[in-house]
């Protein structure tokens, strides 16, 4: 490198979806479809064996698809969002945004669930745009990142004092944030 430094990426968002477990659910499933399809005995009883392959059947069927669109949606429509010392990157398809860390003036949980990936929270970056606008993007905080997003806060925090970072969140405001974004597009 030519005398520059060159700042270290970190990566927010989720992009750990792997074909592994896809791939252990259709073997299952197959397996077990196969088992019970052609190699049980036709004796007329039905075994606990064949109770549980049939559950297996379902299970795996149901999961390989909820797995299959988890995939499909971390990897082709989901928004690589990273940031360093200085900026925030926010990637779509092929154009990248860049918003200075002192343009954030707010980050505020919006949601917290449990999924198949394990416990998140949802957040809401706000920022002001190139042409002055006011944006946003959301982000799904995996607990594997939340140190990360943690430092993240205490980043943005450091570039700009004034940023409001609200941690909490309560069931009534996704009704209320519904009807405001309604009223704000109309």
């Amino acid at each position: 490198m030519n005398g520059e430094s060159r700042q270290i990426r970190n990566l927010l968002s989720y992009q750990d979806a792997k074909y592994t477990r896809l791939i252990i659910f259709v073997l299952l499933f197959i397996l077990s479809y196969v088992y019970l399809r052609f190699l049980s005995g036709q004796t007329g009883s039905v075994t606990i064996f064949q109770v549980i392959c049939l559950c297996i059947v379902f299970f795996a069927f149901f999961a390989s698809i909820f797995e299959g669109l988890l995939i499909l949606n971390v990897r082709f429509f989901q928004k690589r969002i990273e940031f360093d010392e200085t900026d925030l990157f926010i990637t779509h398809k092929k154009t990248e945004t860049i918003v200075p860390l002192k343009n954030i003036f707010s980050i505020n949980m919006i949601s917290s669930g449990q999924g198949s990936r394990g416990s998140f929270n949802n957040y809401e970056i706000n920022y002001t745009g190139d042409t002055g606008k006011e944006a946003y993007v959301s982000l799904v905080v995996y607990w594997q990142k939340r140190a990360l997003f943690e430092k993240f806060m205490s980043v943005v925090q450091e570039s700009n004092p004034g940023v409001t970072i609200k941690r909490w969140t309560s069931s009534i405001e996704g009704i209320a944030r519904f009807f405001k974004r309604k009223k704000q597009t109309a």
